[in-house]
């Protein structure tokens, strides 16, 4: 167990942003900035208050330190976070607190010292239904807070959060000691130059060597905000010592380090304040609007099923881990669709800046659930019955490379290539002879829904054979016309060597004069940029117009068909097909049998680059039927 989770641990998804690392409250800033920019007010308030505890004080001293970690400041400006602390509290119309039905907790808290960072421990311990006692020298609350300009502020900001709480205070009373504190835990918070008791003595953080004494605030150094900081964590290790009376820190620090895509980085000038130095509502609503709320998403926006399932790797991890190991009959049902809907791109770990691989997790997943017997074969079936078909006796094509004495080729167009029109294969070959007149022929699969289905036994089956067949052919290079097939020799069987068809020597006819097209890249092509390049390449000299990639071709995206969860999820499946027309005019030329087949199918105008180099264009020709594609294949293996 925890196998899974492992494999995801380094995602920085949900982590902290760079300038909350910064903020002494380690303020995650997200839903406060959210709630701003839909002038959500008294909610961004309340959020603001729940992470402060003193929210008048906390945003007039506020040095902003989180504006050296904003990755604004890198492009035009950071965001003036305190200026936005500063406008929730100025224009929330609702500040009372809010009263909790807690339950007392029968647990006492003697608290010295009544300035920031003591009256912070108070609040948050009261609010808990602690029984919390507050003593101080002077006759009143406030401690350093009483010196500065803004006192009364100040003093009735603390009123109003302790509105709503019972606890005491007594002013006028000099500590000299902790052996008589009649308490279950004990804070000291006496302030810079305080009595420490002997508490500083073996200190680790906010614990002492004695046993429910604590210590923090101005007396560790720092000012009144740090001091504020100080009182509300060392609450949250006060109550873990009443819970279990346990002195260990066991408050695990929320992880930091969060950037944004830089795609998202686009500059945009800081918004500047009225003269007196605060914001108008509609300003603070328009420097909210700077703000990122950096998290990292960029898998979730490039990844099919995550966009799909609105699922991060963690949350993904943590459901296969409940599908694959669970022994109850209910949890292995949880997700094994998800699991079958991965269409085993790489997307996801080639954007991660972690790389952080949930196609291997989910390879994986579907690998043991095979061997266990418990993944639905339904949802695998008719692909393995298609491989079975395009490597039987009826379709499978082995024509031997000619020796001249020289390293021969063979062409090897994969098994849809043919399937979707048998031309594809018949003219391109004809094309090859004319440079390589010694050329041989294999039409075959390549293993990939064995790979896909994750069935080990069958997939190393089709490989064992497929190594057999190449090496009865005298260890050829094989010519692919598929990237899919490329890509999956290369990992499966490295020792066959491989060119794409694309990069051949091809005629430069002006097929294409005068087209518009946009080159969509397989999913696959993905790790041939060379091939890339060279479609593009033979499509210009054809005469077409190339417009904009519609998604880069650095990260090309599924059209809606790899790994062959059309029948796992084909709601997942349209889905994905129809965001990747973005225009349902625009002509699509791309170099896969399955992607052109599958944008057709759904009404896209599109052309297979073989389309134009073989001047068989027709962007609004249907595909073919299932039943159609494998007669294709054999009258293909027939002639």
């Amino acid at each position: 167990m925890g196998y899974y989770r492992d494999m995801t641990k380094n995602c920085i998804h949900g982590n902290l942003p760079d300038c909350a690392g910064l903020c002494p409250f380690r303020f995650d800033v997200r839903d406060f900035t959210e709630k701003l920019i839909r002038g959500r007010f008294d909610a961004a308030y309340r959020v603001y208050r729940d992470t402060v505890l003193f929210p008048e004080i906390v945003s007039r001293l506020c040095s902003a330190a989180c504006r050296g970690g904003c990755c604004r400041k890198e492009t035009d400006a950071p965001v003036r976070r305190n200026l936005l602390e500063l406008a929730a509290v100025q224009f929330a119309r609702q500040k009372a607190p809010v009263r909790l039905n807690v339950p007392d907790k029968g647990k006492s808290v003697v608290i010295i010292g009544a300035g920031p960072g003591g009256l912070a421990c108070a609040l948050r311990l009261a609010s808990r239904k602690y029984r919390v006692t507050v003593f101080d020298q002077r006759e009143s609350i406030g401690g350093s807070l009483l010196d500065l300009p803004e006192r009364e502020i100040f003093l009735a900001d603390i009123e109003n959060q302790f509105g709503q709480e019972k606890w005491e205070f007594k002013g006028g009373t000099k500590i000299t000691g902790l052996s008589r504190m009649e308490a279950d835990a004990v804070y000291i918070a006496t302030g810079q130059g305080g009595e420490d008791f002997g508490a500083l003595e073996g200190r680790r953080g906010y614990f002492t060597s004695a046993d429910g004494v604590f210590i923090g605030g101005s007396i560790l150094g720092g000012d009144a905000v740090s001091a504020i900081r100080d009182g509300r964590d060392a609450a949250e290790r006060i109550e873990g010592y009443l819970k279990t009376g346990r002195m260990e820190d066991d408050v695990p620090p929320l992880p930091v380090g969060n950037r944004p895509d830089p795609v998202k980085l686009v500059y945009l000038p800081a918004v500047e304040p009225e003269a007196g130095g605060l914001y108008t509502q509609a300003q603070a609503l328009a420097e909210a609007g700077r703000c990122l709320r950096c998290d990292c998403d960029i898998c979730q926006r490039k990844c099919p099923l995550m966009a799909f399932y609105r699922r991060y790797p963690d949350k993904i991890a943590e459901m296969t881990e409940g599908t694959v190991w669970a022994t109850d009959l209910f949890y292995h049902h949880l997700a094994t669709r998800m699991l079958a809907s991965c269409d085993q791109c790489g997307v996801c770990g080639e954007v991660c800046p972690r790389n952080v691989d949930v196609k291997a997790l989910i390879l994986d997943a579907r690998r043991v659930m095979v061997k266990k017997g418990e993944m639905p074969k339904v949802f695998s079936a008719f692909w393995l019955e298609d491989m079975a078909h395009a490597n039987g006796e009826t379709a499978m094509i082995v024509k031997g490379a000619e020796d001249n004495g020289e390293r021969g080729y063979v062409f090897f167009p994969g098994c849809q290539l043919g399937a979707s029109d048998p031309r594809y294969v018949t003219l391109a070959y004809e094309r090859l002879k004319r440079t390589k007149p010694t050329v041989g022929l294999l039409a075959a699969c390549c293993g990939a829904p064995a790979y896909w289905a994750g069935d080990e036994a069958l997939h190393a089956e089709v490989l064992d054979r497929l190594r057999e067949v190449w090496r009865r052919l005298g260890e050829p290079v094989l010519i692919c016309a598929c990237a899919t097939c490329g890509k999956m020799l290369a990992e499966t069987l490295p020792e066959i060597k491989t060119v794409s068809l694309y990069q051949m020597e091809w005629d430069a006819a002006p097929a294409g004069e005068g087209l518009a097209v946009s080159i969509f890249d397989p999913c696959s092509s993905r790790f041939d940029p060379e091939t890339q390049r060279s479609v593009r390449r033979l499509a210009a000299a054809a005469g077409c117009a190339l417009s904009p990639d519609p998604p880069e071709s650095a990260d090309a995206v599924c059209c809606g068909w790899g790994g062959q969860y059309e029948i796992a999820n084909p709601a997942m499946a349209r889905a994905v097909t129809g965001g990747r027309q973005a225009d349902p005019e625009t002509v699509y030329v791309t170099y896969c049998a399955n992607c052109r087949d599958t944008f057709a199918r759904a009404g896209k105008p599109v052309l297979h680059i073989l389309d134009i180099l073989l001047g068989l264009g027709d962007a609004r020709r249907l595909p073919p039927t299932w039943t159609r594609r494998r007669a294709n294949r054999e009258s293909l293996c027939r002639e």
